[in-house]
């Protein structure tokens, strides 16, 4: 299935207290997942995959079903595709499901693993083995992977709830940067999706902050805060390309919400 881009329903805005759980060094002792190792009745990750909304859905209550009969509630927090396809439903499909939490144990991402297992081999569509992961987070440092958890947790926008499982969505200043770096590499291309993507995360952003526009030098701060904390090849700065960037961005929000969402 392909990707759906243009104007689309939003689900209402609901925000909680953040219910906090103590962040530790816990990411030391994180596992990649799924873990790499052969499994008989696990089937090979299918190159192209797409899950829709349905089978997205009931994949993760597969997982929370799980997660419930063995006496455990977890809270995670995605990014990207799934929050597209399942929340903002901007999006007909993803290929994956990233999560990361960084007060997850090494046992509960073991669980979450067990998890994702039991939920692709009983799922009537094929969704490959890789089709919940955390290989995003695995490349973070440790103390934005704190951050972001923390900042997950205080916006506390829903994406999934079953009884055994909770997904949150990841900060979208967050999720913006992720798209605006993309958008900045030289060598990206595809710049339509992850344009439309930004200008959805920027909404609602803009929601869940007082519905005001974001001024630029606000955009730039952020993209330099997470650069210059993410020392990777992934993560560069280069303020032409980001300037281009922004403006796509901007002209992008514009077309979809009839309104502004960066003020220049």
């Amino acid at each position: 299935m392909g990707n759906c881009v243009g104007r689309f329903k939003v689900r209402p805005v609901t925000t909680r207290p953040a219910r906090m759980t103590d962040v530790t060094s816990t990411q030391q002792m994180m596992i990649r997942i799924p873990q790499r190792h052969s499994e008989q009745g696990s089937t090979a990750n299918v190159e192209g995959c797409q899950l829709d909304r349905h089978t997205l859905e009931h994949a993760l209550a597969l997982m929370a079903e799980y997660i419930h009969r063995r006496g455990q509630a977890l809270t995670i927090v995605t990014l990207g595709g799934a929050t597209n396809t399942l929340l903002l439903q901007n999006r007909h499909s993803t290929h994956d499901v990233d999560f990361f939490g960084a007060y997850l144990t090494k046992e509960q991402c073991i669980l979450l693993g067990n998890a994702a297992r039991y939920a692709e081999r009983r799922s009537p569509t094929p969704m490959g083995a890789d089709w919940f992961n955390n290989e995003f987070i695995i490349w973070l440092p440790i103390n934005i992977h704190h951050q972001i958890t923390h900042d997950a947790m205080a916006q506390y926008d829903i994406v999934f709830q079953r009884n055994g499982l909770k997904v949150i969505a990841a900060p979208w200043k967050f999720a913006f940067c992720c798209k605006l770096n993309r958008l900045s590499r030289s060598s990206h291309i595809n710049r339509t999706n992850d344009i439309s993507d930004a200008a959805s995360y920027l909404h609602r952003h803009i929601q869940m902050n007082g519905g005001r526009a974001v001024h630029v030098g606000t955009v730039r701060e952020w993209g330099r805060y997470y650069r210059g904390e993410i020392r990777a090849w992934y993560w560069t700065y280069r303020e032409d390309a980001d300037d281009k960037a922004i403006r796509e961005i901007a002209a992008e929000y514009f077309r979809l919400y009839r309104n502004k969402g960066i003020v220049f």
